[in-house]
């Protein structure tokens, strides 16, 4: 092509008009295609992110309620259950 751009008169210039043309129609549609790819990507990337911190966050939450809450509840549990439960002194 670069032969072709030194030549002059009407059809030498046609074919540099349409090789221009052509050039920036496949320049557009890489730019199109890539921004689009760019798109998806952070996309996929912010999506890995969110789940990523909400797994995080579950962890803890679990971590906490295991070692605190669950425990602390159970002891209550078995207090109130001692308070309930009758004390039947047997006499033999």
């Amino acid at each position: 092509m670069y032969l072709c751009m030194g030549y002059t008169g009407e059809k030498a210039a046609e074919i540099k008009e349409s090789y221009i043309e052509a050039f920036n129609k496949m320049y557009e549609a890489l730019q199109t295609r890539h921004n689009s790819l760019q798109a998806q990507y952070n996309k996929a990337w912010l999506e890995y992110e969110l789940a990523s911190a909400k797994a995080s966050e579950a962890g803890r939450a679990l971590s906490i309620l295991g070692k605190k809450i669950k425990p602390a509840c159970k002891q209550q549990l078995e207090d109130i259950h001692r308070q309930i439960q009758p004390n039947l002194e047997l006499v033999s």
